[in-house]
């Protein structure tokens, strides 16, 4: 009868390192670095987690009371005046008088001072008047026919021959320090007139 070869014979497996004898319990492997006991981590490292008393306790200096706005801080300028406000116990000095001398008749007012006559009076306080003593009449003047003549030589309309003419005065009273003046002032057009006039309102105004 024939024989069958079966081969070289085969390794028996051995026993498994990593499995325990029946009947024992595996042995505990040791905890790896950073880890604590089996179930859970290590102790917490540094720089990491709450921090001690738990969330929610306020750190040293957050969260205080700020000083209202406006209070000086240590180590900054104070805080001045605002700019063009005196300070406190200086008083801004009032213009007072005319800018330039103003001639009326024989007064004079400069600064904060009428001159008359009689003497200086004071400015302040003073009251004033003015009267026109003027009268305005249209007259035949030499420009006007001169003026009326060129017109027609160049085609144009003949303006008037006629020219208004005024004459006499602006009577000025001033009243100050219970002393009563009074001056004429010569007035040759109706704008002299009226800067009299101007003259006297302004000095009511500086007056006041």
């Amino acid at each position: 009868m024939a024989h069958h070869y079966a081969g070289p014979p085969q390794p028996q497996p051995g026993p498994n390192p990593y499995l325990a004898p029946q009947g024992q319990q595996p042995a505990p492997q040791p905890p790896h670095p950073g880890h604590g006991a089996p179930g859970g981590y290590g102790p917490p490292q540094p720089g990491y987690g709450p921090p001690d008393g738990g969330y929610g306790q306020p750190q040293p200096g957050y969260g205080a009371p700020q000083p209202p706005y406006g209070t000086p801080q240590p180590g900054y300028p104070q805080p001045g005046p605002p700019p063009n406000v005196p300070p406190p116990g200086y008083a801004t000095p009032q213009p007072t008088g005319v800018r330039e001398p103003i001639v009326l008749g024989d007064l004079t007012v400069s600064g904060a001072t009428i001159t008359v006559p009689s003497g200086p009076l004071p400015l302040k306080g003073a009251t004033w008047a003015a009267l026109d003593r003027s009268q305005t009449n249209e007259k035949v003047t030499a420009g006007g026919v001169f003026e009326a003549v060129t017109d027609v030589l160049f085609g144009w309309l003949p303006s008037s021959i006629t020219d208004a003419v005024t004459t006499g005065h602006v009577e000025v009273v001033v009243v100050s320090a219970g002393v009563r003046h009074t001056t004429t002032v010569p007035v040759d057009s109706r704008q002299a007139v009226k800067n009299v006039f101007d003259q006297v309102e302004y000095l009511r105004v500086v007056s006041a």
